[in-house]
């Protein structure tokens, strides 16, 4: 007797809400009292991954595999099971592979999943579309039909969108989401240009786009994240607030050695972190950061590196300007740090509040131990090193390490 089948609805819809919506689906395939059961679950978290309910659907009718519209239709039906008023979380993730043989796309479904969100007063929305969309789009004018006010939209993730209308929804939800306050764009394409006006916004995060152009004019902005391969233009019209950035990808040390091409030298004093991070290692010619101005609310900073002359052209002039940080970390993209004549005679002054200095990739070669010893009596308060494991570091390095340090500072491996 199978007496959990025969409880009722009531229950069962009780046990299944403790699931995540792929294991809640997966239930459907027990009996036929099972099949629609999970349709009818109010998810705080919604999270519609089509890989997963697609690949159950044909373990459970594997003779008929779902067409597009189909596919879309069992989108949709999940949101219109929803009985309740609202859903706190939605994420609705489409693969590649269901859409990438397409040669159009009809933009309903997408419009009718944005409306259904705004009505279900969704406060955090990921939409994950893999260029959804083909080659081109049919009833492009029902993106005018989107409602006018999604009020209830604080958090937005928008993961490959197409080109044909990647800056269309951008551009709605930046005008229509007044309390929008993180914004998370990533993979979406057709942003050359790209312009960011938003009062409420904290939060901003732009990574693998083609964009060329940045325009932000955010006066709430705490924190800005853009990942990008080739140096940008960026704009800073209207950021009093902004305390943190991350730049990533590409030679960012520029953007602060040259005056003229410089978008953020400005807003130094203001900054609590900085980030200047390449991804990989790669040549460049640079020159040691002149006149740079003190940076009295700095606390993090965040370098990459190939070899001690960067060290020296950016990490010393940054430490000299900030007289309250923190925190040092430094990525070795080269796995190895080579020594610069000009060290020894770089900083010739201790640093009175650095408490902690992060090595990442650290490989326990002689340099690195050096240099690590040198910033131990550089800085006078420094508490922790802590050291990510490289996968060729050697146990000698670690004790040589160890035995380089002042035993006041603690060394933290992870």
């Amino acid at each position: 007797m199978d007496h959990l089948s025969e409880l009722p609805d009531e229950i069962l819809e009780s046990i299944i809400s403790n699931l995540s919506i792929k294991e809640a689906a997966a239930t459907s395939i027990l009996s036929r009292r099972w099949r629609h059961l999970w349709k009818n679950i109010n998810y705080r978290i919604l999270d519609i991954d089509l890989a997963d309910l697609i690949s159950i659907y044909w373990y459970h009718n594997i003779t008929s595999p779902l067409e597009r519209s189909e596919i879309f239709s069992l989108m949709s039906t999940i949101l219109d099971q929803q009985q309740g008023s609202t859903i706190h979380e939605l994420r609705i993730r489409f693969p590649y592979c269901y859409c990438s043989f397409w040669d159009e796309f009809d933009v309903r479904p997408l419009v009718y999943w944005i409306k259904t969100a705004a009505k279900k007063k969704v406060k955090n929305l990921f939409l994950q579309l893999y260029t959804l969309g083909g080659k081109t789009i049919t009833n492009a004018w029902l993106f005018h039909t989107l409602p006018s006010s999604f009020s209830s939209l604080v958090s937005l993730r928008l993961v490959a969108l197409h080109s044909s209308y990647s800056k269309t929804l951008i551009d709605y939800f930046l005008l229509n989401a007044p309390l929008l306050e993180v914004l998370c764009i990533q993979k979406c394409s057709d942003l050359t240009n790209l312009k960011i006006y938003s009062l409420k916004l904290r939060h901003f995060t732009l990574t693998d786009t083609l964009t060329k152009c940045l325009e932000i004019s955010t006066p709430n902005l705490e924190s800005f994240m853009f990942r990008h391969e080739s140096e940008p233009t960026i704009l800073f019209k209207n950021v009093p607030s902004l305390k943190h950035i991350s730049l990533e990808g590409f030679d960012s040390y520029r953007l602060i050695v040259s005056n003229h091409r410089n978008p953020i030298l400005g807003l130094l004093t203001q900054l609590d972190s900085l980030a200047l991070t390449k991804l990989r290692p790669a040549y460049i010619t640079s020159s040691p950061i002149i006149n740079f101005p003190t940076t009295k609310n700095l606390k993090q900073l965040q370098l990459s590196l190939d070899c001690y002359y960067e060290l020296v052209n950016t990490l010393t002039p940054l430490l000299r300007a900030s007289p309250e940080l923190l925190k040092v970390t430094l990525i070795n993209l080269e796995n190895a740090v080579y020594r610069n004549s000009r060290r020894e005679s770089a900083l010739n002054s201790r640093h009175q509040c650095l408490e902690v200095v992060e090595m990442v990739r650290f490989i326990g070669s002689s340099q690195e131990i050096e240099f690590a010893g040198y910033l131990a009596e550089y800085a006078a308060s420094l508490k922790k090193i802590i050291i990510h494991n490289h996968e060729s570091v050697h146990s000698i390095g670690l004790l040589q390490l160890k035995r380089r340090l002042p035993s006041s500072v603690e060394i933290q491996i992870i």
